[in-house]
Formats: structure tokens, C-alpha cells, sequence
């Protein structure tokens, strides 16, 4: 059977923000050796502030002291040809320039989210979309009790797409009230079937965004017929998606217990402490 041949414009926009990612160390010759050390997702983000781009990713999956995991570099699975889905090729991105660290990171301890600035010229050839800002949850209003999300990534670093390398969407829910930090760290939790692999992976809202508005600034007296600004306001945040968070890992931690189906994911908000 001949098969069609896929384009990026077959493709949500969305799918082009996130790419599977593995971590490699040095050769002695301090090239990058292609043993694959971990398996894990990233994706791309615009600081609309400082207009910066980033890789966005779990922290662990960069550096890990727990488990002696301290590689040098990241490689990266892009599209490059716009009319060809099966067309990807590998880009490397340093972790360190002599002994500095090039990612960035919270000044807290043990959260575990990173932002890896991009050079604009990294990968000129790529096809790629990029989350902003914009995507950002409104402060003012409040998600209805067990939200469905999906996560989109790569589960084991083979459970995907890999003719056309596109990534597995996992559906779940939120468990803990978003945002309302879980035990005071700043991450709630997600129920969803998710695997190694999918560390550092968007969590995004799915189907129709169940929002509503938890305070309101100033009141405002509605006259006439036709629907009040807020809302109106209201109905432009139900017909968005939003970008919640980063996948961690399973909860509860250390891995010795038994795992729940629950996730850690880490609020979306935190990248503009950081990423700038």
C-alpha cells in the first residue's frame, strides 16, 4: 500500500512546539558521543518580556545528583521540510560553556523545571512553533474541579509516531485545585497513565476550557441586551487552550512506593521567574 506523504500544514500548530529529546555525554575528544543516557521531551517557549526563546524541560533530565546523571549536552528531533513529515534531523544543544552551566533554573531549590536559551540561528533549517505568554492560564479566573488536560510527548523515547516523529497525547485530569500549589510546592497534581519519557512535557487544558471567575475588580452595571465585557471576557477564556504546566514525574516520590497514576506538573507561571 503506497502512503500518503504528510505535510506541516496537516499538522495543529501545536505539535510543532514539542520535540523528543535525549542527553549525551563528551568523548574524550569533548565531542559528543551518541550513546543515549535518558529519554525525555521538551518544548519550545517565547519570554514575551525579553522576546528570548527557550527550551523548556525537567530538570532532572539534565541533571540529576540523586542518580549520577550529569550529562554534557541535549540532541534535539526536528521537522525540516515543510512538505515532508518523514524528514527530521538531529541538533545538539551544549549544556555547559567551559564549566558555567548554560540553562537556566528557579533560585529554589529542587524545582524541577529548566529554560535553556536558544540562539536564533540553532537550528535554521527547523520548522518550529513556540508557546508565549499568552498561552498562560488568566489570573483571574479559576478551572473547574477535575479539568481534563493532555500531556503530549514521548513515553519511553520509542512509544510515539517515529516515521513521522511526532509525539503521544495522554488525556487525565487535575487532581489537586489549579493553581493552588500542592503542599506549598508550586505544582499540582495530574491523574494520567504517563511513562518515562514524558519528563518535561507540556500539559495543555482539553476540550472546551470550563472556566469562571473567581473576583472581579470592579463591578459593572449592565444596561440593555447583549452580554456584559466580563462576559464577554468570560467567553474568549473558555474558547482558548491554555499551556498549565510541565510534567515531572510520578507522584508520590521516592519511586519505591507504589505508583498512583498521579503526576507532578509544575505550573507554567514559574518560567517567567527564570526564563529571561
Amino acid at each position: 500500500m503506497r502512503l500518503m506523504r504528510y505535510k506541516i500544514a496537516d499538522l495543529d500548530d501545536l505539535y510543532l512546539a514539542i520535540t523528543r529529546l535525549t542527553t549525551h555525554s563528551y568523548r574524550k575528544d569533548k565531542s559528543i558521543g551518541s550513546r543515549r543516557r535518558k529519554y525525555a521531551t521538551g518544548f519550545f517557549y517565547r519570554n514575551e518580556a525579553g522576546n528570548r526563546h527557550f527550551l523548556i524541560t525537567s530538570r532532572h533530565v539534565i541533571v540529576d545528583e540523586d542518580n549520577n546523571h550529569f550529562p554534557n549536552a541535549i540532541r534535539l528531533y526536528l521537522h525540516t521540510d515543510p512538505n515532508d513529515l518523514t524528514k527530521n534531523e538531529e541538533f545538539d544543544l551544549h549544556l555547559y560553556e567551559g564549566t558555567c552551566r548554560l540553562w537556566l533554573e528557579s533560585s529554589v531549590p529542587n524545582y524541577d523545571v529548566v529554560a535553556l536559551p536558544l540562539q536564533e540561528d540553532f537550528a535554521p533549517n527547523a520548522h518550529m512553533t513556540v508557546f508565549s505568554d499568552d498561552f498562560f492560564f488568566p489570573a483571574y479566573y479559576r478551572l473547574s474541579l477535575g479539568h481534563q488536560v493532555m500531556t503530549l510527548g514521548y513515553p519511553l523515547g520509542k512509544w510515539y509516531d517515529r516515521v513521522h516523529n511526532l509525539p503521544i497525547i495522554r488525556s487525565g485530569i487535575i487532581s489537586s485545585p489549579y493553581p493552588i500549589p500542592y503542599n506549598n510546592y508550586p505544582y499540582c497534581l495530574v491523574e494520567s497513565r504517563l511513562h518515562p519519557g514524558t519528563s518535561g512535557a507540556p500539559v495543555i487544558t482539553a476540550g472546551p476550557t470550563r472556566a469562571y471567575q473567581f473576583t472581579k475588580k470592579e463591578t459593572i452595571k449592565k444596561e440593555g441586551w447583549g452580554p456584559s465585557p466580563e462576559e464577554i471576557k468570560l467567553r474568549e477564556v473558555r474558547g482558548k487552550r491554555y499551556l498549565l504546566g510541565i510534567n515531572s514525574r510520578s507522584f508520590p516520590f521516592p519511586k519505591k512506593q507504589k505508583l498512583s497514576d498521579l503526576n507532578a506538573v509544575y505550573f507554567s507561571e514559574i518560567l517567567k521567574e527564570f526564563a529571561k
